[in-house]
């Protein structure tokens, strides 16, 4: 799940904290290495990368207070979410 919370917490940061699902996918499919399994259709038609990422918005980045529901399908980056980006990908750099 950690790849997953960090490549979208990494999106919403270089996206001036806030952007919708659609932008969120776009970047998703131009920028991180997405599996063969990640773009397969699902049972509603949408990639499972795409269930994935609604999954991990909803049930992990927002309950955690990392991100912020702005409105159907847009979300914002919290200041504690901006925090963890920017620890996490210090973690990355220096490790």
């Amino acid at each position: 799940m950690f790849r997953w919370e960090y490549a979208i917490l990494e999106i919403l940061y270089h996206s001036q904290g806030e952007a919708d699902l659609r932008e969120i996918y776009a970047a998703l499919e131009r920028s991180f290495p997405l599996e063969n399994t990640d773009r397969e259709p699902s049972w509603d038609e949408r990639s499972t990368y795409q269930h994935v990422t609604r999954s991990t918005i909803s049930k992990h980045l927002v309950k955690k207070g990392d991100l912020a529901w702005v409105s159907r399908g847009r979300y914002r980056l919290t200041n504690q979410g901006r925090d963890r980006f920017a620890r996490e990908r210090d973690d990355y750099t220096s490790g």
